[in-house]
């Protein structure tokens, strides 16, 4: 990651809280940078390349670090705190195209995170005789679901708190649907 790249980053982050993506334009964002044109198309191909680094950089900035700490859901409270950080930028993307967009690059940053070398790196997964799932089925499965949530929180207006939007994750993930639906629903 670059200076100029985070320039440009603002920059268009900033054009956000007063015009709509679609009309936002290569040549506003160098505007209201000291990048030029050329600089744009450098680092970037176009603006939905601009929008997917920028979630990667948020992942890698707000999530990815507390990928090795394992105390209080800290890992998913770092996700969506990050994503409340920066509301203005997932607010605005999450109405582009029906949230296409957004979805695509929150699966495709979220997917990147979970490489085999990544989950062995920091998860530590235990070397049984267990049957193993397919990593890229997991990898997808988790990045989908992740994009989902964050998609739906995003589009509620944020309206639950990350604290318990964290609990609920929680327990989805360590309950049965049954668990879920007979005790924690309503």
């Amino acid at each position: 990651m670059t200076i100029v790249q985070e320039h440009i980053a603002d920059s268009f982050i900033s054009l956000l809280k007063t015009h709509s993506y679609s009309a936002i334009t290569i040549q506003m964002i160098c505007d209201n940078t000291p990048a030029s044109r050329n600089a744009f198309y450098y680092y970037f191909r176009n603006k939905e390349k601009l929008v997917e680094w920028i979630c990667f950089r948020d992942y890698m900035k707000y999530c990815f670090p507390y990928f090795q700490i394992k105390v209080d859901n800290i890992r998913t409270k770092s996700m969506f705190s990050c994503i409340l950080k920066n509301k203005v930028f997932y607010t605005a993307l999450s109405s582009v195209d029906g949230g296409h967009l957004l979805r695509d690059c929150l699966i495709k940053v979220y997917s990147s995170g979970l490489s085999e070398e990544k989950v062995n790196e920091y998860a530590r997964p235990e070397q049984s005789s267990q049957p193993k799932v397919s990593f890229e089925f997991f990898s997808r499965y988790l990045s989908a679901g992740a994009a989902a949530i964050i998609m739906s929180w995003i589009e509620s207006g944020m309206a639950i708190s990350v604290d318990d939007l964290v609990r609920d994750i929680a327990l989805i993930f360590s309950k049965s649907p049954d668990e879920i639906i007979t005790n924690y629903l309503f």
